[in-house]
């Protein structure tokens, strides 16, 4: 019958379209990505060919105001896209400092990609079920945010901690089994809730909620913190084993780490200081003093330092609950 998609055997449009929603198209992506809020408007001036149940495209495409997990795009990305059924999608676009390179198969399963966002880049290659990937200077809170956009399963503790810094390493995913593992994995300037360092380095395996921690470093300043460790989900809850150890580490280090400068900060946990206005900086008394005390008082002030050092290798472990 003439007009239904039966009848319609082969076609071929001639397309210009220009400032259409994106939210009108279902995005090809994978079924955790396509969770992820975006946004924008494109403009695509090509060829539409084929059948309904196997479109072929081809053309120039433009992304105006792309934004995607909070990340947000040069507000022009120019370049092409073309789609063979039984093939995949192909999608090259570039603005003036920003690009996606992107391709997938016919599940639309990603087969590579190559993306540049302002000092970001991250890219991977396909090779069978494992999805190789290597990032530079990705920011970790990205990575917090599309876990919990995608539903992948973190520790609540990890979800509701402040959490940022810069990740840079080699890391593998399998499409199957939905393991992610990393490889020499670094961290610049990691910050969990109270916990501040200067860099962070270790391996990792992560898989159904369970996480495995080797060969973990926490560096701040000249002091070095050494962590092994797993959290395994089991039928009475989560079940933590950590190792930590303290390597050429200064007990002011500890403390500068953790953001504790009262001996009442010891209480608050992972939760972040809450800090006094500037006039009540002249009020009471730090943990290590003031100026204007004697000596003798501000030797006290240091004798407390020291004498906390078994409890701070404790609050270590104890940070990893």
């Amino acid at each position: 019958m003439l007009g239904t998609s039966a009848a319609i055997k082969q076609f071929e449009l001639k397309v210009a379209a220009s400032g259409t929603d994106l939210k009108t198209f279902a995005l090809p992506l994978p079924k955790n990505l396509a969770k992820l809020d975006y946004s924008g408007n494109l403009d695509f001036d090509g060829i539409i060919a084929g059948t309904l149940q196997a479109l072929k495209v081809d053309g120039d495409l433009a992304l105006n105001n792309f934004r995607i997990a909070g990340l947000e795009f040069d507000r022009i990305l120019t370049g092409s896209v073309t789609g063979v059924p039984k093939e995949g999608i192909k999608l090259d676009l570039a603005g003036v400092e920003d690009e996606i390179e992107l391709a997938l198969d016919s599940n639309y399963q990603p087969v590579s990609f190559d993306i540049a966002l302002n000092q970001m880049n991250v890219s991977g290659i396909r090779r069978n079920d494992l999805l190789q990937m290597e990032a530079d200077n990705l920011q970790i809170g990205l990575v917090k945010e599309v876990a919990k956009g995608t539903g992948i399963l973190l520790p609540r503790n990890i979800l509701v901690q402040p959490i940022s810094g810069e990740l840079s390493g080699d890391f593998a995913y399998n499409l199957k089994t939905s393991e992610l593992s990393g490889q020499e994995v670094t961290i610049a300037n990691p910050i969990l809730g109270r916990l501040r360092g200067d860099r962070a380095t270790g391996n990792f395996r992560y898989l159904n909620g369970n996480f495995i921690l080797s060969k973990a470093q926490f560096q701040k300043n000249d002091s070095q913190y050494l962590l092994d460790g797993s959290l395994i989900n089991t039928k009475q809850g989560p079940q933590l084993q950590a190792k930590a150890s303290v390597s050429q580490g200064q007990i002011q280090d500890v403390l500068e780490a953790l953001q504790i400068f009262e001996l009442s900060d010891l209480s608050r946990g992972l939760k972040e200081p809450v800090y006094a206005k500037a006039a009540d900086l002249y009020e009471g008394r730090g943990l290590l003093g003031t100026r204007h005390e004697a000596r003798g008082t501000r030797e006290e002030g240091f004798d407390e330092v020291e004498q906390m050092q078994r409890i701070m290798v404790a609050t270590i472990n104890k940070l990893k609950d």
